[in-house]
Formats: structure tokens, C-alpha cells, sequence
């Protein structure tokens, strides 16, 4: 019991000291900063960025990944009289516009360290492909139809990046405004 304290303190920890480090990539440039220089930043020697966070790349994939919503216990979430799938699958990602509207800055300061590195967006789209994964089976429950829930929340799941990235372009109009249209146009889609 003692062991899994102590893993979930340092887990906790690692989380919190990638959240610095991209708190430094996202106000400096991901590109413009070293990793002594982000080590510094975040008051930790070289070694110890190594051995907590890896690479750049993985303090991001982190940082990024313990702050993302479960979509999937999102949508579980949702009264029982909403059926429509693409209903469903928009109303899993509000939380995420919730945040991206509590914080915009922040937001697009994320997206934009994302978008600049194509490493990044690859790590990133392939642990994607799990919360698809997770997104489909809690559709299923709802709709029975497993090829059909994997289908809605895969292409769900891709207009809710592109129309994030829309905001990032076009940051004056919402973010739930972008998503709102992308989902219009599924739903509208035959």
C-alpha cells in the first residue's frame, strides 16, 4: 500500500513538473528552448529532466495527456434520453470547451506548441487511436451497433481536431462554435 502511495506521489509529480515545462515551451517556443534551458526554468538540473521526463517531446506527450478529459466517461454521463450518436459524441468533448474557453490562452499556447513539432502531432494522434477506442466501446453501450460506434466517434473525434484547429487560426470565434459547425456538418451529412 505504502509502494502504490509512493508511485502515485511520483506520478503526481512527474505530471506536475511536465506541466511546468510546457508552461516554458509554450511562452518561449518549443523550438527556442534547450532542455537545460527548460530544466532551469523549472529549477531541476539536466539529469533530472532526463530521468523524470525523458525527451521534450515526452514532458509534452505528458503534460498534454494527464490534462485531457475522458470522453468516454463523459458521454456515460449523459442522460439516458440522448440518442442521437453525433449528439453523443459532441457532448463527450465539452468538457474539453470548457476549459478551452476557461483558459484560452492557455489553450491555444498548447495547441500551438503542438503544431509546431510533427513529431508532436504524431505522438499525439497515435495515443489518439486509444481514446477512440474508449469513445467507441461507451457509444456502443448506448447505440448496440460496435462498427457504427468505432465509425462516429473516429470521425467525431477527427472534426473535433480539425475545427480545434480552426480556433487556433481563427481564435476570435469560439472553440465551441468551430466544433458546433463541424458536428452540424456530420450530423448534416448523408
Amino acid at each position: 500500500m505504502l509502494t502504490d502511495f509512493r508511485e502515485q506521489a511520483r506520478e503526481t509529480s512527474r505530471i506536475q513538473l511536465a506541466e511546468a515545462v510546457f508552461t516554458v515551451f509554450a511562452e518561449r517556443g518549443f523550438h527556442a528552448v534547450t532542455v537545460d534551458e527548460a530544466a532551469r526554468a523549472v529549477g531541476i538540473s539536466r539529469a533530472s529532466f532526463f530521468r523524470h521526463l525523458g525527451s521534450k517531446e515526452d514532458a509534452v506527450v505528458l503534460a498534454i495527456e494527464s490534462s485531457r478529459p475522458d470522453y468516454a466517461a463523459a458521454l456515460r454521463e449523459l442522460p439516458a434520453d440522448v440518442r442521437s450518436p453525433w449528439h453523443l459524441v459532441r457532448c463527450a468533448f465539452e468538457p474539453a470547451i470548457v476549459a478551452a474557453e476557461a483558459e484560452p490562452q492557455r489553450q491555444l499556447a498548447r495547441i500551438a506548441v503542438i503544431h509546431s513539432e510533427p513529431n508532436l502531432r504524431v505522438r499525439l494522434s497515435s495515443s489518439r487511436m486509444g481514446m477512440v477506442a474508449r469513445l467507441a466501446d461507451a457509444l456502443d453501450e448506448r447505440i448496440h451497433d460496435p462498427f457504427g460506434a468505432h465509425v462516429y466517434a473516429a470521425a467525431g473525434m477527427a472534426a473535433y481536431d480539425v475545427a480545434w484547429s480552426e480556433w487556433a487560426g481563427n481564435p476570435e470565434i469560439s472553440p465551441r462554435t468551430h466544433v458546433d459547425a463541424a458536428f452540424a456538418r456530420l450530423a448534416a451529412a448523408r
